[in-house]
């Protein structure tokens, strides 16, 4: 056979066999569509966690204890006033300078920035089982709304999940936006709050507020209703919109930073080197000026005081995240990185036993201690709560996937449930165990 012959195309059909009446093909219109399957979603494993963010976690849900017990246990105002309440003496004072340079607006910070990182998480395309598509995102962010909801109308005001929640429904749409956007993006909402911060009015204190406040924490659980549920929905409306900027602004960092890699802690350790370095340059050099401010003013928070102590608060934040990162980086095995990773696994169950915890022991249907304990009294329950929780997280994950919230937060976002008792893999005989080593 020739080249030419070997090139040639055979005809599939011998001429005198094509069919006479050949049944024309189908118009565009007259095709069905194809059916678009989309896999699944599935859980992520609880296996897969990223320890830095973890361990993160248990340090915001630690500070942000040692900052809320000021608020279950004397009136609002002396918690940045000290000399409304909980001692004025050198120990008590110094207990309050402490929180207020290394706690106070810093883990709320911490806290809303982690939550920004948990949803670059969720909706990453290149997550093992699926970005999260908007209904389970949106069912996520209800279920959060309504653990919000009866947290504080029915056990204690300050909530902030329900905020949360109705911030995260915002972010959803820019999700997708590339790192260095959300970082300026968040960079610029901070920055509005910060101006606004500085205007906005102080409180000066009230002594008829002062006793209404003291009375209602004390009164039984039925009779705080009022009280306890009108605070709660200024928090939910006028605060919620007041504080947007600040909330969604560092959620935006949080989006930014984990795209980028930051807070997973898979960057060069000289930059959490750095972060770290941020906390101490803080204290020093915006908080301790503004903190004078603050003691000195005639309201609660004076706009100098404010203003400036907004960023050196950021500072002390990142520094914090900094010191996280490189304990999840250089001790990822000691036992105290270990149980603030559980703690921090089970952030959700922790906040809100919290609030549980304290009420119990500070308001009227408890023990009624509301306003009786000085700061070093408050520093004793606050330690003895972080024994408890850290000691609790870590005997938990022995037997268990999830924290008992965190499993229901699944169930309400995957619309399957997902599996609490902890599988283990069956033991394997001594002798397999040990073959591929003898030979």
């Amino acid at each position: 056979m020739d080249l030419e012959e070997s090139l040639a195309i055979p005809s599939p059909l011998p001429l005198e066999e094509e069919p006479t009446s050949a049944i024309p093909p189908p118009l565009p219109w007259d095709l069905e569509p194809p059916t678009v399957v989309l896999a699944p979603l599935v859980p992520h494993p609880a296996k897969d966690r990223l320890l830095a963010l973890d361990v993160c976690r248990g340090i915001a849900i630690c500070g942000i204890l040692a900052v809320n017990i000021g608020s279950f246990s004397m009136i609002e105002i002396a918690r940045r006033m000290p000399q409304y309440g909980g001692g004025t003496d050198p120990l008590n004072f110094g207990i309050w300078q402490a929180i207020m340079l290394l706690a106070d607006t810093k883990f709320i910070a911490m806290f809303s920035i982690l939550f920004g990182a948990g949803i670059a998480l969720l909706t990453n395309p290149d997550r093992e089982g699926g970005s999260l598509r908007a209904p389970a995102y949106y069912r996520r962010m209800i279920f959060l709304m309504f653990i919000g909801y009866l947290h504080g109308h029915y056990l204690w005001f300050g909530d902030i999940l329900f905020v949360y929640g109705a911030y995260g429904c915002l972010l959803f749409p820019l999700r997708r936006l590339p790192g260095p956007v959300l970082l300026l993006l968040g960079m610029a909402a901070v920055g509005f709050d910060a101006w606004m911060f500085g205007w906005s009015y102080g409180r000066s204190f009230d002594p008829w507020d002062a006793h209404y406040e003291t009375q209602a924490a004390l009164a039984g659980w039925a009779e705080q209703a009022p009280w306890r549920e009108g605070m709660a929905r200024r928090l939910e409306t006028e605060m919620a919109v007041f504080f947007a900027p600040q909330g969604v602004g560092y959620m935006l960092l949080g989006i930014g930073l984990a795209r980028m890699r930051v807070l997973t802690g898979q960057c060069a350790i000289g930059i959490y080197l750095a972060m770290a370095f941020l906390l101490p340059l803080g204290v020093v050099t915006i908080g301790l000026p503004s903190n004078w401010c603050r003691m000195l003013a005639e309201t609660a928070i004076d706009d100098k005081a404010r203003a400036g102590a907004y960023w050196g608060s950021l500072m002390v934040t990142f520094g914090w995240f900094g010191i996280g990162i490189l304990l999840s980086r250089w001790f990822p095995r000691f036992a105290a990185t270990r149980a603030l990773a559980a703690m921090g696994r089970m952030a959700l169950t922790n906040y809100l036993m919290q609030s549980l915890i304290c009420t119990t022991i500070f308001y009227g249907f408890g023990f009624g201690m509301f306003g009786q304990m000085d700061r070093a009294g408050q520093v004793k329950v606050v330690v003895a709560i972080w024994i408890f929780q850290l000691l609790l997280s870590s005997a938990w994950f022995r037997w268990f996937e999830f924290g008992p919230v965190e499993w229901a937060w699944r169930l309400a976002t995957y619309l399957r449930v997902p599996p609490l008792r902890k599988i283990r893999a069956p033991d394997l005989p001594v002798q397999a165990a040990v073959a591929p080593d003898a030979g």
